[in-house]
């Protein structure tokens, strides 16, 4: 690693009252936790509640079965290194689109899991696999713009933003257990599919809001 020598000389107690500062005045930050909580929210409210619905009928898999579907779903982590390149080249709007797009058609087509059969456990692994891929894409994403806007915040911005992760996907794993308990499979697909279908949404409102205005015409 590149030796780095901090900028800042703020005290331990003055470090905790800027980051309460940051928190409350950035937008930029504001933004993309909530993006990653509503992510981490649905992550972990799939692999909370899959484990559940595969071991009941119609799919009665033992434990070690289960693991391997897991196993599979791993797989979706290899996106990490490639979204790390795309957003060294600064395709950070397109690749936040397509990662909440993604998160969105994961709980479209695990939806289909609840039938049974190799149809429904096909569909499950498809889930699993585009969820697994867009979490750490939105990762990337947010953290790569983060810390290019905000260079000398990058350790106090990474915590805040990390501690909005991780209680998304505490509040996820809250609601998987009570959504397939209550309402069944494709309870817990409604509850899961709004985290990225919200911060999809809110996404693309920022980008219109961004947007220049259209030309009106040229005057005469």
């Amino acid at each position: 690693m590149p030796a780095r020598q901090p900028e800042s000389k703020l005290g331990y107690g003055a470090m905790l009252k800027s980051m309460a500062s940051l928190a409350w005045e950035n937008r930029l930050l504001q933004r993309r936790a909530a993006y990653q909580f509503l992510m981490f929210y649905s992550y972990t409210l799939f692999w909370t509640a899959l484990p559940l619905l595969l071991s009941r009928p119609p799919y009665s898999l033992d434990q070690v079965q289960i693991a391997l579907v897991a196993l599979a779903g791993a797989a979706g982590a290899i996106m990490s290194p490639l979204a790390g390149r795309g957003a060294d080249r600064g395709a950070i709007t397109l690749g936040t689109t397509l990662s909440l797009s993604a998160g969105v058609l994961s709980w479209i087509v695990a939806g289909w899991g609840g039938s049974g059969g190799v149809v429904g456990l096909a569909a499950l692994l498809v889930g699993a696999l585009l969820l697994d891929g867009a979490v750490p894409v939105s990762l990337v994403m947010s953290q790569r713009e983060l810390f290019s806007a905000h260079p000398n915040e990058r350790a106090r911005l990474n915590g805040l933003f990390m501690a909005a992760f991780f209680v998304g996907g505490a509040t996820g794993a809250s609601v998987g257990v009570w959504a397939i308990e209550s309402f069944g499979w494709h309870g817990a697909m409604i509850a899961g599919a709004s985290g990225p279908l919200l911060a999809l949404t809110l996404h693309l409102i920022f980008l219109a809001l961004q947007a220049p205005p259209l030309s009106k015409g040229v005057p005469k």
